[in-house]
């Protein structure tokens, strides 16, 4: 199986890919290294995955791996890892799938501006996630959804902006006094003359 495998894969850097077919290999390599003894290599193949891709599914199976109190260890190294990833947006989504709050809050805080307003798909989660423990960060994107639905008039998402600015509204009281932000009444004052909002 293995040998097949080996024959059969999709390129070199299997494990930099994230396409379906690729991670359907690694799956099938994963499975055939187990079954032919090889749980350090495949361990290492999981890992490699999870850089590559980000995938939950992929880091739960390497940590369920290892033995007692190494997980913790490992857990920490991945959640370190994916603050540093090349595609924020990737990184959040892990972080906010994960889930770590603290992590998401911290990558929010540290990597802000490149977190655009016109992926909701991943920082509505993202803010959901942030808005009891940590307002700012979970503020931060709400606001950038706000921002990016006025700045370039998407009108699909009028309804959802509405409801972003009502949400950011109640998260004010919880905002620290020196954050780095504009405090609400000033953002809202900005984006009030949208009436559609």
């Amino acid at each position: 199986a293995l040998a097949a495998l080996d024959v059969s894969a999709p390129g070199p850097g299997i494990v930099e890919q994230a396409d379906v077919g690729a991670v359907t290999w690694n799956q099938a390599r994963i499975a055939a290294l187990e079954a032919a003894g090889e749980p350090l290599e495949a361990q290492a193949v999981r890992w490699a995955g999870f850089k590559a891709t980000l995938s939950v599914e992929m880091l739960r199976a390497f940590l369920k791996g290892l033995p007692d109190f190494e997980d913790v260890e490992a857990e920490d190294q991945a959640l370190d890892y994916a603050q540093a990833y090349p595609d924020p947006y990737k990184a959040l989504a892990f972080l906010t799938a994960w889930p770590s709050a603290a992590g998401a809050a911290r990558l929010v805080m540290e990597r802000g501006p490149a977190l655009h307003g016109d992926r909701p798909e991943v920082l509505e989660p993202a803010a959901r996630l942030l808005e009891h423990r940590h307002p700012l960060p979970a503020t931060v994107l709400l606001r950038a959804m706000v921002d990016d639905v006025v700045r370039y008039g998407r009108a699909d998402r009028y309804a959802d902006a509405a409801r972003w600015v009502l949400e950011a509204e109640s998260l004010a009281p919880g905002l620290p006094d020196d954050m780095a932000i504009d405090d609400h009444p000033t953002w809202a004052r900005r984006v009030a003359g949208y009436r559609r909002l």
